[in-house]
């Protein structure tokens, strides 16, 4: 019986695709407003300054979100009182 020769197969390693553009992260720290830039195609400074209502409505839709909280936690603090 002849011995017969393996060949490793060399598998590419899987790595996760980073967002396009800039790591929104890194420069806002509200956990929301990067996801809310990136629901408008908003990748880079260009995006943002080819259309500054899309940005201001991503920013508006993330803190909005927080203020909907602090006014519900006001109004419970309000009956409270």
């Amino acid at each position: 019986m002849t011995k017969r020769k393996v060949t490793p197969k060399i598998v590419p390693k899987m790595t996760v695709k980073e967002p396009p553009g800039l790591r929104w992260e890194t420069i806002c720290n509200h956990p929301s407003v990067p996801g809310e830039f990136r629901k408008r195609q908003i990748f880079t400074l260009a995006d943002i300054q080819k259309d500054v209502n899309a940005a201001l409505g991503a920013v508006q839709a993330a803190y909005g979100q927080d203020l909907a909280q602090i006014i519900a936690a006001a109004r419970e603090l309000e009956k409270e009182n």
